[in-house]
């Protein structure tokens, strides 16, 4: 296998930002594979409810390989949409399902000392190469500047590569739902 050469950054340009939509809608219809959404919904629901300046970047070649998004008090990755957003975006019936779905943690509720990481994907092509943790070390740095003292992350119970890679980085296991695993690290400033 050869070395994958990329660069971790925050802002993308248009074509960036279409490749990276494109790239997350992978993601998530294989999160909602059993949901049966067609691509064109789940792009759409995307483009309602992604910020991408909550978010951190790999890429190769001018190409988006890796997303990796974070929340803080102000603003979500996944947050930019409403119910009747999302709504319009999914129709009626796929609305339905995603609200009954395990993505649909609800609220988070946290600290003014904790951000959370919400949502990985590192194109499947890409996997193996650092990229995954060179986002979520950027993600701490993010997470350093504005002096969050702690990170938190879920991981769905199943997920055993990402929870291997979680606690290498340092997160530790804490709460658990039915569907996901919590895990926090601290963030030294």
């Amino acid at each position: 296998m050869q070395t994958l050469s990329f660069d971790i950054q925050h802002q993308l340009n248009t074509l960036q930002s279409q490749q990276a939509l494109e790239l997350y809608a992978q993601a998530i219809c294989l999160e909602l594979h059993g949901m049966d959404l067609e691509p064109e919904k789940v792009q759409r629901l995307l483009q309602t409810v992604v910020d991408w300046r909550y978010g951190v970047y790999a890429l190769s070649a001018g190409e988006v390989v890796g997303i990796a998004g974070f929340q803080q008090p102000n603003g979500s990755f996944t947050g930019a949409g409403n119910w009747r957003s999302i709504l319009k975006a999914l129709g009626y019936k796929a609305f339905w399902r995603l609200m009954r779905s395990p993505l649909n943690h609800g609220p988070q509720h946290f600290a003014d000392s904790e951000m959370w990481h919400n949502g990985l994907y590192v194109a499947p092509a890409h996997r193996r190469q650092g990229i995954a943790k060179a986002l979520l070390q950027r993600i701490a740095d993010v997470a350093k500047y504005p002096g969050y003292q702690q990170l938190t992350l879920r991981v769905a119970h199943d997920n055993n590569t990402a929870k291997t890679l979680y606690q290498t980085l340092g997160y530790q296991p804490q709460q658990a739902t039915s569907a996901y695993q919590c895990l926090t690290k601290t963030v030294l400033n």
